[in-house]
């Protein structure tokens, strides 16, 4: 699959908004909620968009190990990082929700993003 960078998808997915399962809130430091938080504000979304117009990738698996890594799975949609310090792997999934108007309404309140990552351990998927 060819991805094409598009100004478009990064800026939507840069304001993207988050969400964080509490099992996660409560089984994860705070400051590893912070790197985690910083690195999918900076790996997911746009490497650019498919064919179909999807952004990739969309899916971050942090696991835990003894060394940082980073490997690309499912051609590009999913990449799979190395995180030094969890006990259990979290998830960042990211979900378009086609427009603004159908996002504000699924969660209860106006944004100004079509876009929802959602930060969760592995058993809250």
């Amino acid at each position: 699959m060819k991805f094409k960078k598009t100004e478009k998808c990064d800026l939507e997915v840069k304001r993207a908004k988050s969400v964080m399962t509490s099992n996660m809130s409560s089984s994860i430091s705070p400051e590893n909620q912070m790197k985690i938080f910083k690195i999918a504000h900076e790996k997911l979304g746009c490497k650019g968009e498919t064919e179909y117009g999807e952004c990739a990738p969309d899916f971050l698996i942090f696991d835990p190990t003894e060394r940082f890594f980073e490997k690309e799975e499912d051609d590009g949609r999913s990449l799979h990082i190395g995180f030094p310090g969890l006990e259990s792997k979290v998830y960042v999934k990211l979900d378009d929700y086609g427009s603004r108007e159908n996002l504000s309404e699924n969660i209860g309140y106006p944004v100004d993003t079509r876009f929802l990552k959602t930060f969760m351990l592995s058993e809250d998927y």
